[in-house]
């Protein structure tokens, strides 16, 4: 993103936040990123795309600070609670903004924002399903929407106290106390041997009702793969090393493509960059997406 377009992103969550999204004027926007009118539509058709691209900003800014956490290599519960605290700690810092756009209704009166908003949200709750299955392993795979769902409305909750009661939470401790009741709640469903409540299957007939393209998910993943390509040819290691490492980037698109890929292969094949912290981002974000458990 070039420097004009984040000054004028940046501008406009800040009067959004103070004035709301129609009562601000795209000259006050222009105005306080110290650009003129035609630079501002040099980069955004209207309002309307220009609050789309901030809610892209927004997510893209939360992705890379769950990817730093994950990069760290944690235990999985350590590393999820750390994720759950940064995120916890960014949505704060635009509490005003949030609060403004759900008044306002900003969101499900643009079409184009309320299907990326959709998609997004199946997203994170792929990325809940990831961290439950690395922090229970196979014992909560049958569960693991269920639990997705409870962790998901308890995290909701005590956000809500926060962003619209100014209830001041210590976010490591809330963290900390909802993955010791997940321990709770697993135990308790491993132990009664209930059937799930909602399965995977449910959220697949969720996706297609938001209209979300059926290959979206691959197209993702194809385009990490081609970064991570990229991303090699500027390593210094050894050209053999590289030529091998381009080599199972081929074998992995090529299984990405087929109508059913076949995940535990592709969960060995992701296992051949473990060690290059460099790629690390591009690895972690193809398991969450595929929704596969890294070796």
């Amino acid at each position: 993103m070039n420097e004009k377009k984040r000054n004028i992103i940046e501008a406009s969550i800040a009067l959004f936040a103070e004035k709301g999204f129609y009562s601000t004027s795209v000259q006050e926007i222009v105005d306080k990123s110290n650009l003129s009118k035609g630079s501002f539509y040099l980069h955004f058709r209207s309002k309307d795309e220009l609050m789309l691209r901030i809610f892209e900003y927004y997510y893209d800014l939360m992705n890379r600070k769950v990817d730093e956490v994950r990069q760290e290599n944690l235990p999985p519960k350590e590393s999820f609670i750390k994720q759950i605290r940064v995120q916890l700690e960014e949505i704060l810092k635009h509490k005003d903004f949030i609060i403004t756009q759900f008044r306002e209704q900003t969101i499900s009166l643009n079409e184009e924002l309320f299907q990326f908003i959709g998609q997004k949200d199946i997203e994170i709750k792929q990325w809940y399903e990831q961290n439950l299955i690395n922090m229970y392993g196979n014992r909560a795979e049958e569960h693991v929407v269920d639990l997705s769902i409870i962790v998901e409305g308890m995290l909701s909750n005590y956000m809500q106290l926060s962003i619209k009661y100014d209830v001041e939470l210590d976010f490591h401790k809330m963290a900390v106390f909802l993955v010791r009741r997940l321990d709770d709640i697993v135990r308790g469903l491993i132990d009664s041997g209930e059937e799930p409540l909602v399965t995977k299957e449910h959220l697949t007939e969720f996706a297609q009702q938001m209209n979300l393209p059926p290959d979206s998910v691959k197209q993702e993943v194809e385009t990490s793969l081609q970064k991570m390509q990229e991303a090699i040819n500027h390593l210094d290691i050894d050209p053999s090393k590289a030529a091998e490492l381009q080599g199972v980037i081929d074998y992995l698109s090529s299984e990405i493509r087929k109508a059913e890929p076949k995940k535990f292969l592709i969960q060995g094949l992701l296992a051949n960059f473990k060690e290059i912290s460099e790629l690390d981002e591009f690895r972690y974000r193809i398991a969450e997406r595929l929704q596969i458990r890294l070796l």
